[in-house]
């Protein structure tokens, strides 16, 4: 997905006018427009209503505003953060990447704090404070995480019913989410 055409589509929604956006952006019209278009092709459906009012988003396209502002936040971070060092910032890489030493566990950043805190505790009782460390993710960024194999275990929720609870982490403990193991998803 082409990043500009992301980004392009976050101007036009934040003006509600493609002419606002493109000089905002330092583009022309067309080049926005064009943007736009090739984006709204790639996903199959149309993220703008234009007419005399400006650019109105649809249903779809209100559906994807925050998908699409998250994947640029996500970038910008991962890129503030592996990029040049910022003075203002003293964190060292390792501090942010982690520590590979340690079990990482993925958290679904939707779970109340009180179902994490009963896995989270679950988890001391097995690792040494020092031994484990907790990333917040949305729920599907955890599997995918533990799909490519980044987490040792996940707590998220899920209606599915191939994502099991292991016996290592009663359901009890955090009702109606999941904690899958890395090697078990």
């Amino acid at each position: 997905m082409d990043l500009e055409a992301l980004r392009s589509f976050l101007a036009v929604a934040k003006h509600r006018s493609i002419s606002k956006a493109a000089a905002g952006s330092y583009v022309t019209q067309p080049t926005m427009s064009q943007r736009l278009r090739r984006l709204e092709e790639s996903l199959g459906f149309a993220l703008f209503e234009r007419g005399w009012k400006g650019a109105v988003l649809t249903p779809q396209g209100a559906y994807f505003l925050p998908y699409a502002a998250q994947v640029i936040r996500d970038l910008s971070n991962a890129s503030a953060v592996l990029g040049k060092k910022d003075p203002s910032r003293p964190r060292s890489f390792a501090e942010v990447a982690g520590h590979p030493h340690k079990v990482v566990f993925g958290v679904d950043n939707w779970l109340s704090e009180r179902s994490v805190r009963a896995v989270v505790g679950s988890a001391l009782d097995v690792y040494g404070a020092d031994e484990f460390r907790v990333t917040s993710r949305p729920a599907t960024t955890v599997i995918d995480l533990l799909e490519l194999n980044q987490l040792d275990a996940g707590l998220f929720y899920s209606t599915e019913a191939d994502h099991p609870c292991p016996r290592a982490f009663p359901r009890s403990a955090a009702p109606g989410c999941r904690w899958i193991p890395a090697e078990t998803h």
